[in-house]
């Protein structure tokens, strides 16, 4: 160790040194270092590396005070009610119940190593309302898109989908399990859309049962002329038909019956009621093509002998220019319901 003089020089010489190299104050530590006070040094401040960073201008909608709508029954919609949920990663339109609130997400993105939420799109605006889908069964919660925020435009508007033609929702579900929906079930309530009764059946079903994804997922088919997807390129076209709170699913055979597939391209299709024309008392089922979805490309050349029609929007599905008819001896439960309705609309005076 140096004597206590030469220590003392040592440090005014090492305070010169620092001042020359570093005029912004940072000299002075070794004084202030041998000082009683022992002064915090001052920090040297690059203006290269420690210069703040920009932050990116985030654009917020302003608070609104939940519920965010004055109700969900379509017509009596105002323009209050008309909601933007644009860009949102998460929304909770409903006010808190409990410790919680029901909170629902977009869309997750499929890539299973690293899933993740995706945000509404864009232009998502228009109005958060309930649909009933069969008669004294629980419904679900849906947003129809209507930018101009007018409710004479929602029979005009769309539906926000998740996938094509299959409708974002607040599932049936979530509504009747939800720990947080409390205030979801005062306002179906109080506009007299659902009733104890529903809410108390839709409650007993989902736990008293396993029940699987197609509550969720799954496009349901409850009557003639309601839409399900059509894979072409798959032998068997599956169709999942409900009863009340009974699910019955079934393959229908792809039309043409052939071994290996002939077209590719997928549509929104729809089952409607039709009778033999050799034999008018027997009621069938015909497949009429609502909206192709990815075009439909034949996969091998189509001889005449073949058959093959290729599947065209608003028409029929035929096979060799006569319509495909699904007759009632299969044994499956689905089709028997839809064989049913067909009956009973033959039935009924126009």
């Amino acid at each position: 160790m140096l004597p206590r003089a030469n220590r003392l020089t040592h440090s005014i010489q090492r305070s010169l040194v620092l001042e020359s190299r570093y005029p912004d104050g940072l000299g002075n530590w070794g004084r202030h270092c041998n000082s009683s006070s022992r002064t915090a040094p001052i920090r040297y401040v690059s203006p290269l590396i420690d210069k703040p960073k920009a932050k990116p201008n985030k654009t917020r909608q302003p608070y609104r005070h939940r519920p965010w709508f004055s109700t969900l029954d379509p017509k009596h919609l105002t323009r209050t009610d008309f909601c933007d949920v644009s860009g949102l990663l998460t929304i909770s339109p409903f006010p808190k119940f409990g410790h919680g609130e029901l909170t629902k997400h977009y869309l997750t993105s499929a890539d299973r190593v690293n899933p993740h939420v995706l945000p509404f799109p864009p232009q998502t605006q228009g109005f958060f309302y309930y649909i009933q889908i069969q008669p004294g069964v629980l419904g679900e919660v849906r947003f129809r898109i209507v930018p101009d925020g007018d409710p004479a435009g929602f029979a005009a508007g769309k539906d926000l989908c998740s996938a094509p033609d299959t409708p974002w929702t607040i599932s049936t579900k979530v509504i009747a399990t939800s720990a947080f929906a409390e205030p979801l079930h005062q306002i179906l309530l109080r506009d007299g859309l659902v009733t104890t009764d529903m809410l108390a059946d839709a409650r007993k079903h989902f736990s008293a049962r396993y029940t699987d994804h197609d509550w969720e997922h799954a496009s349901l088919v409850s009557g003639l002329g309601q839409p399900f997807p059509v894979d072409f390129h798959v032998k068997r076209w599956p169709v999942t038909v409900s009863a009340g709170w009974d699910r019955y699913r079934c393959k229908i055979a792809n039309a043409w019956g052939q071994r290996d597939p002939i077209f590719r391209g997928s549509a929104i299709c729809c089952f409607e009621g039709s009778r033999l024309p050799n034999d008018p008392r027997s009621p069938t089922l015909v497949i009429r093509v609502l909206k192709i979805l990815r075009p439909v490309v034949p996969l091998i050349p189509l001889p005449p002998e073949r058959a093959a029609d290729a599947p065209k929007e608003g028409a029929l599905i035929t096979v060799a220019g006569r319509p495909h008819h699904i007759r009632r001896f299969s044994f499956s439960k689905a089709l028997q319901i839809l064989f049913d309705q067909v009956e009973q609309k033959a039935r009924t005076p126009v």
